[in-house]
């Protein structure tokens, strides 16, 4: 979307303070005084400081503006537990790290994954890829391929390229 409404909640009878430009907040800070507008990838910090001048911790929240309106349609089904936030997770930009306990990452186990990612109008496309993770004391381990197709209709299928795993 073009902008998102924030609102922050704090402690009754505090006041919070936040930064927009990842410095840590402080009483000089941006006073929250009720919803405010952000219309582009931002992370926010805030503080809580109470009646009697006592600081908080600070809270730190990303949010991410999402590059593009594509959809997804997937036809595999990923663990509850490891959704990574649903299935617009694999088309909003950010990235898993190794630390898949984390919860940035979708797990697909004993199955083939397959999705169709609709652009939503005939686009020019200079690479495709996927991020993939293993971890074999955990049983997390890579495809042992990649297919990747295209259509311009959705309906006729083409080869793109595969990738075989070599590890």
């Amino acid at each position: 979307k073009s902008t998102t409404s924030v609102l922050l909640s704090g402690c009754e009878g505090c006041k919070t303070w936040y930064t927009l430009d990842q410095s840590e907040p402080t009483g000089q800070s941006l006073h929250y005084t009720g919803p405010f507008q952000i219309s582009k990838t931002t992370t926010i910090k805030a503080i809580n400081v109470d009646v009697d001048g006592n600081k908080s911790f600070s809270s730190i929240a990303t949010l991410y503006k999402v590059p593009n309106d594509w959809s997804i349609a997937i036809s595999s089904k990923y663990l509850p537990m490891y959704s990574a936030g649903g299935d617009g997770a694999l088309l909003d930009g950010i990235r898993g790290d190794e630390n898949w306990r984390k919860g940035d990452w979708q797990g697909f186990p004993q199955q083939d994954f397959e999705a169709v990612i609709d652009l939503k109008k005939v686009t020019s496309v200079s690479s495709v890829g996927g991020g993939f993770l293993q971890d074999t004391r955990a049983w997390i381990v890579f495809p042992t391929k990649v297919e990747f197709e295209f259509s311009t209709d959705g309906k006729t299928w083409k080869p793109l390229t595969t990738i075989s795993n070599t590890i």
